[in-house]
């Protein structure tokens, strides 16, 4: 599954909101998430005003799914559980910061959703934790490797099929590298879904700015992400009967 994510950088602003569904849906995108953080990120002042109205998300949702768009978000606050499983959301995401928030993963599995499972920074010992407490509802948890750096030497997509193995869920890939590249790049190591952040033009600090891909971008990058995968193949080699025309 492609994921596109907003994130934050809706900047509090439905319109806004409303500019990176629109460009989504023309992208064809297949998922796209939100992030609620929890509520004492909001009382900084530096966060101020980055929230949207429980009413928006009710109509996001309605019009992702009219037009077959999968409707996720990144959930922090438990409170808000409930109201997310009245407006049908698709799937959830915990920020890598909640790895050891157990209450908040126990209450996400027992929704029966798909629960993606970032994991940052931590080691196998704490994701093994946290896998424990959803251990029940383990079917429906997925992964998601990510660096919470810039640095290209910390994005270590050989992680994705270490993880694989060795916690045996699913792995998707988490993009935060500079390099846009990276995301193509990491379609070789086989992650379940890929996730990246997208922001627009209206300000240049969003608070996803750095590895966010621009609007006007999504729409050749889903196709690209689409077509790629189709390279992979299988761990296999057989005989061809297509020949290349003019191949000696």
């Amino acid at each position: 599954m492609i994921v596109s994510e907003i994130g934050l950088n809706h900047l509090g602003d439905s319109d806004y909101a409303d500019l990176y569904l629109e460009n989504l849906i023309n992208a064809k995108s297949e998922a796209v998430t939100f992030q609620i953080a929890e509520k004492s990120f909001y009382e900084k002042k530096s966060n101020e005003g980055l929230t949207l109205t429980n009413e928006y998300y009710s109509k996001a949702s309605k019009l992702c799914h009219k037009n077959k768009i999968k409707f996720g978000i990144a959930l922090s606050d438990e409170e808000m559980i409930d109201f997310f499983e009245n407006i049908n959301v698709d799937f959830y995401k915990t920020r890598s910061k909640d790895i050891a928030n157990f209450s908040l993963l126990s209450k996400l599995g027992k929704t029966g959703k798909k629960l993606f499972l970032s994991t940052g920074l931590a080691g196998i010992p704490e994701i093994q934790k946290a896998i424990k407490k959803i251990d029940n509802f383990k079917e429906n948890t997925i992964l998601i490797h990510t660096q919470l750096s810039h640095d290209l030497n910390h994005v270590n997509l050989k992680s994705i099929p270490f993880l694989q193995k060795k916690i045996g869920l699913p792995v998707g890939y988490g993009h935060h590298a500079i390099n846009s590249h990276v995301l193509y790049l990491a379609l070789a190591f086989n992650p379940s879904d890929l996730f990246f952040y997208v922001k627009g033009k209206r300000v240049l600090n969003h608070p996803d700015e750095e590895h966010g891909f621009l609007l006007d971008e999504l729409p050749e990058l889903v196709k690209n992400l689409n077509q790629l995968t189709k390279c992979i193949g299988e761990y296999k080699k057989s005989k061809m009967d297509i020949l290349i025309e003019n191949m000696e």
